[in-house]
């Protein structure tokens, strides 16, 4: 029986393999977009995706996220609740949320948070719109900290009403193209309970 279940697995992640290096398009919300990515790179991150069963949740913020194998989530409560999630390896995904005034601009609002959130004065190499999900915000890339421990960070900002969601993902600057897709899917299986929005009004 165990013989058998290994098997039927394992023909599961050939075919999802077959799949996603046939028609990349229709993965890439679960796996980020893999064209240009080996045959290997993509078996690995398919692997990852049908086995990633565990999801952190946070009722202070009032969303979950998907948690990689190998990876370890954290949630914070006190001062401005985070929920994050994150590799021995110094790679990071963290969600966390402010309520804002009304006709507050999206894309002034990013840049004002990338600026109080990052080390150093950062330098943009991407903004534009960007989307999570059924969720459209703005989205900015920008490397900063100082030398020898440059980070690479990509944000993206989703307005809920009064909320305005900040998924920010994070690491080192000479490993971020490698690691990107991987932090785009964790950011991509980010769920927002709509029922805990309503009972944690927030800020």
């Amino acid at each position: 029986m165990k013989k058998f279940v290994l098997a039927v697995a394992l023909l599961l992640v050939i075919a999802c393999l077959a799949f996603a290096f046939l028609f990349p398009e229709s993965w890439k919300g679960l796996l980020g977009d893999v064209r240009g990515s080996s045959p290997e790179e993509i078996k690995e991150r398919v692997v990852e995706a049908v086995s990633a069963k565990e999801r952190a949740h946070s009722k202070a913020v009032g969303a979950s996220l998907g948690v990689p194998k190998g990876w370890k989530s954290e949630i914070r409560s006190v001062g401005t609740p985070a929920l994050i999630v994150a590799s021995e390896d110094g790679d990071s995904v963290s969600v966390t949320f402010q309520r804002v005034p009304a006709k507050t601009r999206l894309e002034e609002f990013a840049r004002e948070k990338l600026k109080a959130g990052l080390k150093e004065k950062p330098t943009e190499t991407e903004s534009n719109e960007g989307r999570l999900g059924d969720i459209a915000g703005w989205k900015l890339v920008a490397t900063h900290g100082e030398k020898g421990a440059r980070r690479t960070s990509l944000i993206y900002v989703l307005p809920r009403g009064e909320r305005y969601y900040t998924v920010h993902c994070s690491a080192k600057a000479d490993r971020f193209e490698k690691q990107r897709g991987r932090l785009e899917d964790i950011a991509a299986s980010l769920k927002i309970d709509e029922a805990l929005e309503k009972r944690n009004p927030g800020l």
